[in-house]
Order: structure tokens, then C-alpha cells, then sequence
């Protein structure tokens, strides 16, 4: 069962959990799927509302009102806070990167699949030029 999504205690951090779509995933060759696994558990497969496109090395989730496509990722519940700012850098969203940021992380609703649970999870939504970018209709990245 999951956790409700209490206060978690530092600053603006409102959940522990984490919806990945793309080089995060677990069966994602890359190297910050490793680092990610280091600090944080999965939960299982979930769910996200919005768009998936592949970008070439990389995909992007856009959120779009109303949509009824989903995108299909992992849910992970981080051990550490901290774990998100070594995220953000990845994905050059972090304080210190130069604006405008490619990724933007906000939280939105995902969905457990199996269970159908519910809850709030940080996601990042892709904010650049989807001209040109492929879109996935599956919304899985993986196997693309």
C-alpha cells in the first residue's frame, strides 16, 4: 500500500515520490537510473497524464489540460530529499542552471497500475519546442 504523501521536511518539498517516464526508469541503460535506484525505492509501474515525445536521446512529457493520454513510467518514493537537487541537475533545472530550463519539476497526479491508487509525485515536464520531436502514442519511451 502506499504512503500518503505527508509534509516532507525540507523547505517547498510536498512528496517523497517520484514519477519517472525515461533515463530514470530502472530498465534504462543510463547511468543516473543508477544513481536514482542508490537513493530512492521503487514503488511500482504508474501512470501520468500528458503527452511523451521523443526528443533523440531522450523523451519529454508536456502537460496538456484535459488530456486523456497517459504516460507510462515508474513510481519511486525517495529515501532523501536531497536526492531531488542531484535530479535537478541532470536534468538542468536546478537553481543554479541558466534559464530557460529545458525541464521544469512540478507535481502532478500519477496513477498505480495494478491497484489504480492515486497520489501526488514530482514530475519533470518537458517546457522546449516540441517542433520536429516525434510523438510516442503508447506513452512508453522505453523500447522506442
Amino acid at each position: 500500500m502506499v504512503q500518503p504523501a505527508a509534509r516532507y521536511p525540507v523547505g517547498r518539498i510536498v512528496t517523497p515520490y517520484l514519477f519517472v517516464y525515461g533515463t530514470l526508469r530502472s530498465a534504462s541503460p543510463h547511468t543516473m537510473s543508477g544513481v536514482l535506484a542508490k537513493r530512492a525505492t521503487l514503488v511500482g509501474e504508474a501512470t501520468a497524464r500528458g503527452l511523451l515525445f521523443d526528443l533523440g536521446s531522450y523523451p519529454g512529457a508536456v502537460h496538456v489540460v484535459g488530456s486523456r493520454s497517459r504516460i507510462r513510467g515508474e513510481l519511486y518514493r525517495l529515501r532523501n530529499p536531497y536526492a531531488l537537487t542531484i535530479l535537478d541537475a541532470y536534468e538542468r533545472c536546478g537553481r543554479g542552471d541558466p534559464q530557460p530550463h529545458l525541464f521544469r519539476r512540478q507535481t502532478t497526479e500519477v496513477r498505480l497500475v495494478g491497484s489504480g491508487d492515486s497520489l501526488r509525485a514530482w514530475i519533470y515536464w518537458y517546457r522546449g519546442s516540441i517542433d520536429g520531436a516525434a510523438p510516442i502514442p503508447s506513452g512508453e519511451y522505453l523500447g522506442v
